[in-house]
């Protein structure tokens, strides 16, 4: 089992807390997608737009769900979570088959630490009585790597792709990076995309996952539907951005 390494500090560290976040958000369902892009920054910055995303899910009639978050710990490989999660919420299962489907390593090492997927999951508890997951977390997000997963996919599993955007830099220097490399999301070009942010350094935290995902949306003939652009506001190094896209 794997226990909450950031309630109390990303998100409330109790189930009435974070019902009482999600409640009050007053986020009106905007999509019905089975692919999504959510950011992972701390609730109070970001939840509200992570909402977004998450709520576009719930009339899509999903009950298996892949989470891909990047690592801030480590650079190389992808590694699946064995485990089953707790949350403020009670217990998130895992899904044993789609582990086996997907075939990369198992390492709860590398997960324990790790926020790009946990601050996720009591969404999903919160729209979702019941459902299955599976948690990948990505340390190579070049192309290639980006390109293998998401043809080892099933069609019937959804998607939650876990992403910040650009990182403490002046609110409209951030914008315009962002809506820059948005247009490649916009035209479904993933490795475009990919390969835009790595070439000119981007601060996009989560790339790989958002390379996946537009990657998915365009063999699944998704289009992108932009549902929240948000940002952390002024912090003296400057904002991050915070984006939900939806394709349906």
């Amino acid at each position: 089992m794997r226990s909450p390494a950031v309630a109390g500090l990303f998100y409330p560290s109790t189930k009435k807390e974070c019902v009482e976040f999600i409640d009050s958000a007053g986020v009106e369902e905007k999509a019905c997608s089975s692919v999504v892009i959510s950011p992972h920054a701390g609730w109070i910055f970001s939840g509200k737009t992570s909402i977004h995303s998450i709520q576009a899910l719930k009339n899509s009639g999903a009950s298996r769900f892949l989470l891909i978050g990047p690592s801030h710990y480590f650079s190389e490989g992808a590694f699946l979570s064995g485990q089953d999660w707790k949350t403020p919420f009670g217990v998130a299962r895992k899904d044993e088959s789609l582990l086996k489907e997907l075939g990369f390593e198992v390492s709860d090492y590398f997960h324990a630490k790790e926020h790009s997927i946990e601050v996720q999951i009591p969404f999903l508890q919160y729209f979702f009585k019941k459902f299955t997951f599976a948690a990948l977390l990505l340390g190579d997000q070049s192309w290639s790597s980006c390109r293998q997963i998401a043809s080892l996919i099933p069609d019937d599993v959804t998607l939650i792709a876990s992403s910040d955007f650009t990182h403490y830099e002046p609110e409209a220097i951030a914008r315009e990076k962002d809506l820059k490399a948005l247009k490649f999301v916009n035209n479904l070009e993933a490795e475009k995309f990919n390969r835009h942010v790595e070439n000119n350094n981007l601060s996009i935290c989560g790339y790989g996952a958002v390379t996946i995902a537009v990657e998915i949306a365009k063999i699944r003939s998704k289009k992108p539907k932009l549902l929240d652009f948000s940002n952390s506001g002024e912090t003296g190094r400057g904002v991050v951005n915070y984006v939900s896209f939806a394709f349906v």
